[in-house]
């Protein structure tokens, strides 16, 4: 046998070999996925000839199949099943089922092409055209080309090609068997994984890839000197050496050599990329996978036993592509990780009882405090609560860590040599929560997982339940102290009441006895009942979610120009819609002031910078710290830098004062003798500002200023008296605005804690009847109102001079005056506000927090009638719909002529009028019926009432009980200082008197009453009927009114209905504003 096999092989040692792939399989083109549907749309839809054309170059090589060589002895044992005896082609035949086509696939390897298979040859057929048999060659010549069929029904045909093609069955059979090893060490190669841990301990050289980054593993991988490093390299993180000896060791690697030995076929090796050459290993597209290149081809041995020359010895070059997702060092290593809650036994305080502190502290008060803390920095804050975290247990936090899958593993001499974790908290989000049917501090932040080079490489959120403080008090003995001094006031200001149409007092017993308060809430807040306004901005702080505005969308939402009289009085007054009432400046102030310090600062620059009261050219000081910073911002001017210029007059130029004052859509009209939402300096803060200058060694923190202007604005009165002209000190710099800003924010006692407690946190209100309900006998006429006269303001407002007084009618006749009438009851209704975790039904589980009572007292009328359903429906559309948002601008010959036809259209009628052909060009209205078509919008003046003398005997006064609005001229502007969104302008001050007023005048609570528009501007003289509701200042009571202040605004209120119940209308209005403008912005 061994004899036969030895001249068998050398016969065919002495075959010429005709076909070598080797360099042809070597050149292999850049490497570039396509997508299934990419290389469709190409071959069809572009060029078909281009495409057939590429298609047949892509074939590198041709041999006959391995069974065709096998199951044929020799060159004419095949010649004669392709060829009749005289040397025609035989029919019937396909020549193609004899032959193998090799060509290049999407990832550089070149395989046997599967025309059936393959979605980048499915499209296409090989037709080989002729075949010619070369006897002395002992060869085949082909004739083929690639073709395609078109969807017209032709045949898009690329060029002929030729090739020869040797029987060689030695040839053959090896490079077919070649593409097999190919594909087998492609299979195992792919499946390359990082060591187990089993496997560590079997070399010292051997590295953990999970405590490795992948960039740090491509970095030494492709700066390898050889490809023989390279792989060493890999082999340190993956089992690739032997995976390789494995592949080495198969039997398809195996052949006996002439001296009966046994040895390999094939080897395989590590190659760069085979065009660039630059790389061992490179990123593809996709994510995590990573691209390997190898070549295969015969060993040294096999070449010299077949009598083949290396250099042309067929050899493949493949990719392998390697998905390393979970498989280094990233932030996936989170999902190893896992924080422990907290346990009981962590929170024992073990130290001797006598030692303990006899006063705890609660959640409650434990936030407050937390929440009215400032800080320097973010970095400051977030340290202090780490730090608190860490102390608040008796363990560390990061001792509840647990560690899980392959990282549990791992030694932690290994793992902790090339991470470190630690955690940060986020201040912001500490808040409430309800476990166990008790209120806990709950803690927001991150475990952090830090690289060899304190980088972070993941993290992973945490949240941990804290609801025992006795560790934390015994690790810091002052805490208790320091929380206790943290007060949460909550100067509740008496509820308003406006009453209309009282109810009968079985309507109000009856919703006290059943607890349900929120109706009686709404009801008493109802406008068309009683009209109470309850002081809830504190608690709405508490419960409702709040955003910073970006101070770029803060800038291009204010403006500011100085009016002559504010300038005279030096007074800044900034106009935005930002803050359509003094809840949404205390929530804005409060969110802000608990930003630390510089970033405070920073903000403030920014806008002031924007509205041109800093310099446009100032830039931002560079190199600030915790100790420079008030020093730095002292040389940052505040100044009128708009350009603007009013022209005093000589006497003004004298009184003009600095600019001491800076407000906020004319909230310094907002109460007597103080200002709580505007800035100005108390002389208290002024040794503090000298101290900050003059810290020429910068060896005092910001936290100390910020503590000493807290610890002095709580000093300020309620009732500032230092408002006075005597007492104010000018603003002139940065450093003098942030001092001004934290004492507003210190001086108005409302304390930071304003933001929401917690997930399923809201406050509810309670009633409780508190005393009987008693008849009360008197004359019927016996109360007129007491006049209200306007006063004047700090600022000699001359138009508060000349406020209105108002008297309530009587209701009878002459011959009623004196008669004695039993009135219906009033009730004395105690109410306090109780704030708590809710469950799914809105009642408070836990009571957290209850406010001091308030009480108020309410009429009652046995012929009182609750509002249906749908007309409250109606109402609370009113109450959320934001006109204000879409103002309207009219030039001046519309804005008159638009209150003359309302007057003519409206005229004498006393029910509801239809108004909109006079607005169907106003955007608000396109709004509203683009959106409502269902509504309706209507007028009605309010009803006015005659004077005794003129009510006759036969008269009802059926009006009194109309559901009517009063009309809204000049507001309080203590819960209403301006607009829901677009404030007006100041009222203007005297010209003749501009100057603040000595400090004995006080500011007047309302603003005062418009002057009447210039004669052009006014109504036009309307009927006898319509007369008595139009007053001399162009206002149609209960239809349209003045803003306060400005003569350039005006209110159209509306009424609302269902259009498929045209008889029940909203006893609240909406309100469109209309601004005189130069030029009218209507919808066409």
């Amino acid at each position: 046998m061994n004899q036969e096999h030895g001249k068998v092989n050398a016969a065919l040692r002495k075959k010429r070999l005709i076909l070598t792939i080797g360099l042809s399989l070597i050149a292999s083109g850049l490497i570039i996925g396509i997508p299934v549907g990419l290389v469709s749309n190409l071959s069809v839809s572009k060029d078909p000839l281009f495409d057939v054309q590429k298609q047949a170059n892509s074939i590198s090589s041709i041999s006959l199949k391995s069974d065709i060589v096998e199951n044929n002895a020799d060159y004419f044992s095949l010649k004669s099943k392709l060829f009749e005896s005289d040397g025609t082609k035989k029919s019937g035949i396909n020549f193609t089922d004899f032959f193998d086509f090799y060509a290049e696939n999407s990832n550089s390897n070149f395989e046997i092409v599967d025309f059936q298979n393959d979605f980048q040859w499915q499209k296409f057929k090989l037709n080989i055209t002729d075949i010619e048999a070369l006897d002395q060659e002992q060869s085949f010549k082909i004739y083929w080309r690639v073709l395609q069929n078109l969807d017209d029904g032709k045949v898009a045909n690329s060029d002929l090609h030729s090739a020869t093609i040797a029987y060689n069955r030695l040839s053959s059979l090896s490079n077919s068997s070649l593409s097999n090893f190919t594909s087998l060490a492609k299979s195992e190669l792919s499946k390359l994984r990082p060591y187990l841990i089993a496997e560590f301990d079997k070399s010292p050289t051997r590295q953990i890839a999970k405590l490795t980054t992948i960039s740090e593993f491509l970095t030494k991988v492709n700066s390898a000197k050889s490809a023989l490093e390279a792989s060493k390299i890999i082999s340190q993180y993956f089992n690739l050496e032997s995976t390789i000896t494995n592949l080495l060791r198969n039997k398809i690697n195996k052949f006996v050599d002439d001296n009966n030995f046994a040895k390999n076929k094939y080897s395989i090796e590590l190659i760069q990329e085979p065009v660039l050459k630059n790389a061992y290993l490179s990123k593809t597209p996709l994510k995590n996978i990573y691209r390997a290149y190898f070549s295969a081809k015969f060993s040294d041995d096999f070449a010299k036993h077949n009598n083949q020359d290396l250099k042309s010895s067929p050899n493949f070059n493949f990719a392998v592509d390697l998905d390393f997702s979970n498989t280094f060092l990233d932030g996936s290593l989170a999902n190893d990780i896992e924080l422990s809650p907290f346990s009981d036994s962590d929170f024992t305080n073990f130290s001797d009882i006598h030692e303990q502190s006899s006063e705890k502290i609660t959640s409650w008060e434990l936030l407050n405090y937390l929440k009215n803390q400032v800080f320097p920095s973010y970095e400051e804050k977030q340290a202090f609560y780490k730090n608190l975290l860490n102390q608040i247990s008796n363990v560390p936090l990061l001792s509840k860590i647990k560690l899980k899958n392959y990282i549990s593993r791992l030694r932690n001499s290994d793992l902790f040599s090339k991470i470190k974790i630690d955690f940060n908290v986020n201040p912001e989000m500490t808040q409430f929560a309800l476990e166990n049917n008790k209120v806990v501090t709950q803690f927001h932040g991150n475990i952090e997982i830090y690289n060899e080079k304190d980088e972070i490489i993941a993290q992973k959120p945490f949240v941990q339940n804290v609801g025992d403080y006795s560790v934390l008090v015994k690790n810091i003995p002052d805490l208790t102290s320091k929380v206790k001094a943290v007060n949460f006031e909550f100067n509740q200001k008496d509820a308003q009441i406006s009453e209309r149409n009282p109810l009968p007092k079985e309507e109000i017993q009856k919703l006290v006895t059943s607890g349900d308060f929120t109706k009686l809430k709404s009801i008493l807040e109802n406008p068309h009942y009683y009209g109470v306004k309850f002081d809830e901005e504190k608690l709405k702080l508490l419960v409702q979610k709040y955003d910073l505005i970006p101070v770029d969308e803060l800038i291009s939402r204010s403006r500011w120009t100085f009016t002559y009289p504010e300038e005279v009085a030096g007074i800044v007054n900034i106009l935005s819609p930002v803050f359509p009432s003094q809840e949404e400046m205390l929530r804005f102030y409060a969110t802000l002031a608990k930003n630390d310090t510089a970033f405070v600062a920073k903000y403030f620059f920014d806008w002031l910078k924007g509205l041109k009261l800093i310099d446009p050219a100032q830039t931002w000081p560079e190199n600030l710290d915790n100790l420079n910073l008030f020093k730095e911002l002292e040389k940052i001017k505040i100044e009128n830098k708009t350009g603007f210029n009013n022209f005093l007059q000589e006497k003004d130029q004298k009184e003009k004062k600095d600019i001491w004052l800076i407000s906020i859509n004319n909230n310094y009209w907002a109460e007597k003798g103080r200002m709580p939402y505007s800035f100005y300096l108390h002389p208290r803060l002024k040794n503090i500002i000298d101290l900050m200058v003059q810290n020429d060694q910068n060896s005092i923190n910001i936290d100390y200023y910020v503590d000493q202007i807290k610890s002095e604005a709580s000093k300020i009165q309620e009732i500032d008296p230092t408002i006075g002209d005597e007492y104010r000190s000018p603003i002139k710099t940065l450093t003098d605005f942030i001092v001004a800003f934290y004492q507003n924010v210190y001086s108005n006692k409302t304390g930071l804690l304003s933001e929401p407690l917690g997930d399923n946190f809201d406050y509810k209100i309670n009633f409780e009847i508190t005393s009987p309900i008693a008849t009360a006998t008197q004359f019927d006429d016996d109360g007129f109102d007491s006049p209200r006269s306007g006063s004047s303001s700090i600022f000699n407002h001359a138009a508060a001079q000349n406020q209105p007084v108002s008297t309530s009618q009587s209701r009878g006749s002459e011959s009623e005056v004196a008669e004695k009438v039993e009135k219906d009851p009033k009730v004395n209704l105690k109410y306090w506000y109780e704030v708590g975790p809710v469950d799914r039904n809105g009642k408070i589980i836990l009571v957290i927090y209850k406010t001091q009572p308030k009480e108020i007292n309410i009429s009652t009328d046995k012929n009182g009638i609750i509002i249906p359903e749908e007309i409250e429906k109606l109402n609370n559309f009113v109450d959320n719909f934001r006109t204000t948002t879409l103002p309207t601008y009219l030039d001046k010959d519309y804005f008159n002529d638009l209150w003359s036809n309302i007057n003519r259209v409206v005229g004498d009628k006393e029910d509801y009028v239809d108004i909109t052909d006079l607005i169907k060009q106003f955007p608000i209205y396109s709004y509203f019926s683009l959106h409502y078509p269902e509504l309706g919008l209507a007028v009605k003046k309010d009803a006015v009432k005659k004077p005794l003398e003129q009510v006759k005997p036969t008269e009802t006064t059926s009006t009194e009980s109309a559901p009517t609005e009063p009309a809204a001229a000049a507001p309080a502007p203590a819960t209403e200082p301006v607009a829901e969104t677009t404030p007006a302008p100041a009222a203007e001050p005297a010209e003749s008197s501009p100057a603040a007023p000595a400090a004995t005048t006080a500011p007047a609570e309302t603003p005062a009453a418009p002057a009447a528009p210039p004669a052009e501007e006014s109504a036009p003289v309307a009927p006898a009927p319509v007369a008595k509701t139009v007053n001399p200042t162009g206002e149609l009571p209960g239809v349209y009114e003045n803003y306060p202040g400005t003569d350039t605004i005006k209110v159209l209120h509306f009424y609302v209905y269902n259009k498929k119940n045209p008889k029940e209308f909203s006893t609240k209005k909406l309100k469109f504003f209309v601004y005189k403008s130069d030029k009218s912005l209507l919808n066409s």
